[in-house]
């Protein structure tokens, strides 16, 4: 199974061609479900967020492709031509994830300011829960744990919409 990692592409949009592409982290570090700061989407950016890859104990990738972690990127200080910079949390023994949301901080205009919503299934009990972590110490304890009342499926995708946005589609 071939695994994914983060890439910087630089595109030439009036000629339609991509001018760079270039790897951002280590081969030894497979992630997938990339994400920043929507402020910054589009634009030059220090930080980006992915669900880490679950390696066997051989290193290898599953058949089927799972993801065991949360892995914030320090984009400033990754790259090709030296050590990624990133800080990984496991999410514990029978636990997997599907992709993380960045939820941006109102009023705080840092980069990293905000939270991550990760959807963490709870494998031997067959549960979900939806993790809320601190973006810029995704370390730390989390900032809440909302129990699902129901199993969400893997493979199932999610999407932050603000409250006051919401009316808007009515």
């Amino acid at each position: 199974c071939e695994a994914a990692f983060l890439h910087k592409f630089v595109l030439n949009v009036r000629e339609k061609r991509v001018v760079e592409s270039t790897p951002l982290v280590d081969t030894s570090t497979p992630s997938d479900f990339p994400c920043v700061n929507p402020r910054v989407c589009g634009r030059p950016s220090r930080f980006g967020y992915s669900a880490g890859v679950h390696l066997r104990d051989d290193l290898k990738v599953d058949p089927i492709t799972t993801f065991d972690s949360v892995i914030k990127h320090d984009l400033e200080e990754s790259g090709a031509n030296s050590n990624a910079s990133y800080i990984r949390r496991h999410l514990g023994q029978g636990r997997r994830c599907g992709d993380i949301i960045f939820v941006p901080h109102p009023t705080d205009p840092r980069e990293d300011a905000g939270h991550l919503l990760v959807m963490t299934h709870v494998l031997d009990e067959e549960r979900t829960e939806l993790l809320v972590l601190d973006a810029q110490d995704i370390l730390a304890d989390p900032v809440a744990v909302v129990h699902i009342p129901t199993r969400v499926p893997f493979g199932f995708h999610c999407e932050y919409v603000p409250g006051d946005a919401l009316s808007q589609w009515k």
